[in-house]
């Protein structure tokens, strides 16, 4: 009787632990997501901050290239698409912007929409804009969110 009540007592507590492991996993991922959807809106809401107060002084080049939360693929991407619009010599008030896909943006800025893929795709709307949608790719490098891609949303989304 002691034998089977000494199994019972650990097979409960090895459940526990199994339980607090789990719970302990989740609450990282909920904190991981948490943190990409953090690392996504400041670094669209920084180029909201870019547009709005840019005097010309910073090239969107330059701006660009200073991103810590962007990955250097992705920045070589936009780079690219400012150097084919210089190379046609369009202006680039004419066409859309490499990152907000568009000629106009949401001058309020964005906020949360919906996080999917554990943190890896984001999604925002503009603010007093909520048709105007952003699908923000995510990539952890070196332990931290980092921009991949930014994309527009489909409005049926």
């Amino acid at each position: 009787m002691k034998i089977i009540t000494l199994l019972l007592a650990l097979s409960l507590f090895c459940c526990k632990q199994v339980e607090i492991n789990e719970s302990k996993n989740i609450e990282k991922q909920e904190i991981a997501q948490i943190s990409a959807e953090k690392t996504a809106l400041a670094f669209i809401n920084n180029y909201v901050n870019y547009w709005n107060e840019n005097d010309q002084e910073v090239s969107l080049t330059d701006w660009i290239s200073t991103q810590k939360n962007a990955t250097e693929n992705y920045k070589i991407q936009v780079v690219k698409l400012i150097a084919d619009a210089d190379r046609a010599d369009l202006e680039f008030d004419l066409i859309e912007d490499p990152i907000f896909k568009a000629q106009d943006y949401p001058e309020k800025g964005f906020e949360l929409e919906k996080s999917e893929q554990n943190g890896t795709l984001i999604t925002v709307k503009g603010k007093g804009w909520e048709d105007f949608k952003l699908k923000i790719s995510m990539v952890r490098e070196n332990g931290n969110w980092m921009v991949a891609d930014v994309q527009t949303a489909i409005k049926n989304d």
